[in-house]
């Protein structure tokens, strides 16, 4: 689900599941032209006094009022970073996604919301295609010994 309420989105092969609320998971603004450096440092980052279980409890009460069955969902452990939105795009929340190929061989994609992922996968399979097409050296494998899901990264240490 996505919208301007909750989102939930799987994370890893688990069943655990990313819980994001537009209200309360935004932890500080900054508006520059670089990202503050204090927030790459666990002491000072806009995390570090804040209690994530606090957190977790005020982001579930208000996903909950949507979908009453997470009520009862408990807290395995936080994901947070900085995340760079481009300039002027509060009123859409727009966010880049991109794809190009700055080698032969070699695509790069940069996919900034889960809502692009149909589109973005679509460009990819076009890129693809392209390259075994124009037989830039041999064919291109796709998702060869790569697993549907990747394992999920061990859970951060919550801050204390």
């Amino acid at each position: 689900m996505d919208g301007p309420f909750v989102s939930m989105l799987p994370f890893g092969a688990g069943d655990c599941h990313t819980l994001y609320h537009v209200q309360h998971s935004v932890l500080a603004t900054s508006i520059s032209a670089e990202m503050d450096p204090t927030w790459l440092d666990k002491a000072t980052s806009p995390m570090a006094q804040r209690d994530p279980e606090a957190l977790f409890r005020r982001i579930r009460a208000a996903a909950a009022r949507f979908i009453p069955a997470l009520a009862d969902v408990e807290f395995v452990g936080l994901l947070h970073g900085p995340r760079a939105v481009p300039a002027g795009s509060d009123d859409t929340d727009a966010r880049p996604s991109a794809i190009d190929r700055p080698l032969p061989r070699y695509v790069s994609v940069l996919s900034c919301k889960a809502s692009h992922c149909v589109w973005v996968a679509a460009a990819v399979a076009d890129e693809l295609d392209w390259l075994q097409a124009d037989g830039g050296g041999g064919p291109v494998r796709r998702n060869e010994g790569i697993p549907a899901w990747p394992e999920a990264p061990a859970w951060p240490e919550a801050a204390s």
